[in-house]
């Protein structure tokens, strides 16, 4: 579980709060006086978990929303990337985490307001353990009436085929076990953790600049992506599918549980 006591106190994820928070009102507020809240493991929640139950509402809620307003689940989606492009979403470099925490942290301070649960915090998915998308988000209707947690097999867009993980497509330690795990928890320098900047390995600490082609210099990965972000994260997204790999991923409900846990990682 994480306990969110220094989230906001960040200046990034403060500025991403305040870039989104106009979108509803008293979202400012709530990130000039923010309480303790406790994000717990989707994994084993019951179906009527409390926290899931408001997502469960806060996502209908949005799709009931005209679609071209900016306080509508294509509206937040949108401030991640659309169809074609990212927009404010950073990615291949530091800015990715704390980015991503600060959007996840207006999802979350948005359903608190939206369904009336003020102690709501986002499930976070701990897809090492669970390697098919929690129950939550598999069935198609929910007490008799349409999951808004539900994504069909294809999407809205019938190009754009999507994978429930079930049986043999399930996560796979070779995408997100413990050996995955263990790399990144031991991965001391930040400029392999959080980016792929090359690295001076005659003195990993020390803070350096490539400036030459010396053969001391050793890439950390490929593009600009630190081992997080190039591993378990990327894994996940790809091998959902549908708007997952795409730069509108965000439409996807089950995106907010997968940074979740990206973002419990980065904490521990």
């Amino acid at each position: 579980m994480i306990s969110k006591r220094n989230a906001l106190k960040t200046v990034v994820a403060a500025g991403a709060i305040t870039t989104f928070s106009g979108l509803v009102p008293g979202l400012l507020q709530a990130v000039a006086a923010p309480k303790l809240r406790t994000r717990r493991c989707v994994n084993t929640m019951a179906l009527d978990d409390p926290d899931l139950s408001a997502y469960r509402d806060f996502v209908g809620i949005m799709r009931s929303r005209p679609q071209s307003s900016r306080v509508s689940w294509l509206g937040f989606a949108n401030q991640h990337g659309d169809a074609h492009n990212f927009k404010y979403c950073p990615h291949g470099d530091w800015y990715f985490l704390p980015w991503h925490r600060g959007f996840v942290e207006m999802y979350e301070k948005a359903a608190a307001a939206m369904t009336r649960h003020p102690d709501f915090a986002m499930p976070y998915w701990d897809w090492t353990a669970l390697r098919e998308l929690p129950a939550a988000f598999t069935d198609k209707t929910y007490r008799g009436q349409p999951n808004p947690l539900y994504v069909p097999g294809k999407g809205d867009d019938p190009t754009m085929l999507r994978n429930q993980l079930t049986g043999e497509n399930a996560l796979t330690d070779e995408l997100v076990g413990p050996e995955v795990i263990r790399k990144i928890y031991q991965e001391t320098n930040y400029e392999a953790f959080g980016t792929s900047r090359s690295v001076d390995r005659s003195d990993p600490k020390k803070p350096v600049v490539q400036n030459n082609l010396d053969a001391k210099w050793v890439p950390m990965g490929g593009g600009n992506q630190g081992i997080l972000e190039r591993t378990p994260h990327n894994n996940v997204h790809n091998n959902i599918g549908g708007f997952m790999p795409e730069s509108n991923s965000p439409r996807d409900p089950i995106f907010m549980m997968h940074h979740g846990n990206i973002d419990r990682i980065w904490v521990s």
